[in-house]
């Protein structure tokens, strides 16, 4: 597209046309040092007009015009949420400020941005409000150039109502504001409206209850709002006695953070294991809403401060609380997320479904038995037996595992035996070692010492590595291109992982791929065990062992990318993981098989072919 200015060199004002690559006019528009100013016009690749507008120095001001056409066309008349029906849209601003915008059919009767016809406006609505069909009501206001909305707008029902007046800045509700409201939502009697102040999106200070005259009575403390710079003490994932946290909640309290005052004291009620004095500071602090009310404030939550704030307001306080503790659980503060989910439990002890929750964390905390009792609880039952499954994969008995199948596989073209030395299969079984002694180092830590061993902890393999752990490298190397000698595969490998801030169950999932990994590796020796071999005597089925690493890591795939349909047209057989059909597993579990099928796949060709460095090359895991 080329532009070729209209007007003598050296003049301050320009008309400049922009053309189209196939040589029609798209646009003309008047420029003033450099700036657009004047009437402008753009056009449909028919010479049809397609906008029209006014520029000042820079900024659209007053009447801007979209007009369809019939004809084809590349010009944008039809954005999101506008129907085809719309042939005509107007928008007037006031100096970049969006202040009106109205539709026209191809009748010119006006229509909502859908093409539905707007209802009669009612008496007491405002003459220059529009009708958002959306959520049938008419509304007026003014938006800023990015379509932000600013300063006062007002909202009514398609029966003339007022629903609302907020002033909004940059698009967040920011300062005074009057809402209608109704004893169904707020639990007070009389209640016709409520007024008060938002600072960036949250209600704050004194907000006033008015009555159906208008009268005054009462008044809602939101205290002030939970700014993304205050201290979040009541987040700290260490145990501490109800007493801190209940010294925490009344200094919030003075502050007139309410709203982590309650946060605190959520965690007293968990750590003291009764909820008697959260109760009693929900009934002191939290705006009373109505029970549909507070699932409705609840569901528009959408952030860490939000949850917060919703306590004060009235929210749901089991569904926040339970919340927190998702979000904390999510980012690795495990012991805080517990707390949360317990004082949910304790304000709501019939909400089964938080056992769900609650099962998850104690599984981050590494607390495999609290995991199956509360997994049990869950009364839904497919979560049910998601949550007993998980439990028991996650936490296993690390015994010798090629000892509980025999391989079988429907793949041909098997290796007969491994071609790497006794000295080479030493050297890796060293490395897997060093690997899981590390990842059982980390969850030990993570355990904490005031945590019994586990049932389901990782056997001590030192004894593999009587001169310490060994050394994993981190390389590349290339292979060439049959089909291009220029330009070589480059094929990367780590085989150290980075575990660094990684939560028990992550940690997990990485061992039991290792340790599966560990025993097929002593088993295509010709071991029973976990141990060192003096010699290769591997087993007459190694390569069905082979094959079946490679079937199964593909057959997962097909189940979690495909959804098992591969598998169906070419008529593969489906096998068990963990006592559980493969088409069936949870996408959760089978995430897990994929990994574990992927890593043997990966060492049995390592093990079969001389060409194979590392299993942890990057291109051993495809399917």
């Amino acid at each position: 597209m080329g532009a070729r200015p209209h007007g003598r060199r050296g003049q301050q004002a320009r008309t400049f046309e922009y053309w189209r690559a196939d040589g029609t006019l798209c646009n003309r528009c008047p420029f003033v040092d450099g700036e657009p100013h004047g009437e402008f016009e753009r056009y449909h690749q028919s010479g049809e007009v397609s906008q029209t507008g006014r520029f000042v120095e820079g900024q659209l001001h007053g009447p801007r015009v979209w007009i369809a056409s019939d004809s084809p066309t590349t010009e944008r008349m039809h954005g999101e949420g506008v129907h085809e029906s719309v042939r005509k849209t107007e928008m007037l601003y006031d100096m970049g400020r969006v202040t009106k915008v109205s539709h026209l059919d191809g009748e010119g009767r006006p229509v909502s941005p859908d093409g539905s016809a707007i209802p009669d406006r009612p008496e007491g609505v405002a003459p220059g409000a529009y009708w958002q069909s959306e959520e049938a009501q008419w509304r007026e206001g003014i938006a800023n150039g990015d379509g932000n909305l600013e300063g006062l707008w007002s909202r009514w029902d398609p029966a003339g109502v007022l629903l609302q007046r907020e002033t909004y800045a940059q698009g967040t509700l920011h300062g005074e504001a009057w809402i209608k409201t109704t004893p169904k939502q707020l639990a007070a009697p009389g209640v016709a409206a409520v007024s008060g102040q938002y600072v960036d999106g949250t209600r704050v200070g004194e907000w006033v209850v008015l009555g159906v005259s208008g009268e005054r009575l009462s008044t809602l403390d939101y205290g002030e709002a939970v700014g993304p710079d205050e201290t979040l003490a009541f987040l700290d994932d260490e145990i501490r006695p109800a007493a801190m946290w209940h010294d925490l909640a009344a200094t919030f309290e003075q502050r007139r953070l309410f709203g982590l005052a309650l946060a605190a004291e959520a965690r007293a009620a968990a750590a003291a294991g009764n909820a008697s004095q959260l109760l009693a500071m929900l009934a002191r602090l939290a705006i009373p809403l109505r029970e549909e009310a507070a699932i409705e404030a609840f569901d528009e939550i959408d952030s860490l401060s939000g949850l917060l704030d919703g306590l004060v307001a009235g929210a749901d306080p089991s569904a926040i609380l339970r919340q927190l503790a998702i979000q904390l659980d999510q980012d690795e503060s495990s012991r805080a997320a517990l707390d949360f989910i317990n004082a949910a439990l304790l304000i709501t002890p019939d909400r089964a479904a938080d056992y769900f929750t609650r099962a998850l964390i104690h599984m981050s905390l590494g607390d495999a038995s609290a995991a199956a009792q509360d997994g049990a609880r869950v009364p839904d039952e497919g979560q049910r037996e998601f949550v007993l499954n998980y439990v028991r994969v996650l936490f296993p008995v690390f015994d010798f595992w090629p000892a509980k199948e025999t391989p079988h596989t429907h793949y041909d073209g098997l290796p007969e035996a491994p071609v790497k030395s006794v000295e080479q299969i030493r050297a890796l079984i060293q490395k897997y070692a060093t690997r899981l002694m590390a990842a059982r180092a980390q969850i030990a830590d993570a355990l904490g010492d005031n945590v019994p061993a586990p049932g389901w902890a990782l056997p001590d393999l030192r004894a593999l590595l009587p001169s310490g752990p060994v050394e994993l490298q981190t390389y590349r190397f290339e292979v060439p291109d049959p089909d291009d000698p220029d330009d070589p595969y480059v094929i990367d490998v780590e085989e150290e992982e980075d575990t660094e801030g990684w939560a028990i169950p992550s940690l997990q999932r990485l061992v039991r791929s290792d340790w599966h990994a560990l025993c097929w590796l002593c088993w295509s020796c010709g071991l029973d065990q976990v141990s060192l071999p003096s010699e290769v005597r591997p087993p007459a089925n190694f390569g069905i062992a082979a094959g079946m690493a490679s079937a199964r890591f593909w057959r997962v795939r097909d189940k979690i990318h495909m959804g098992g349909q591969g598998a169906k047209m070419q008529e593969i057989p489906g096998f068990e993981w963990e006592g559980m059909d493969i088409d069936a597993l949870h996408p959760g579990l089978a995430g897990m098989a994929e990994s574990q099928y992927g890593d043997m796949q990966a060492l049995m060709s390592w093990l079969a072919r001389e060409d194979v460095r590392s299993p942890w090359q990057d291109d051993l895991r495809g399917s």
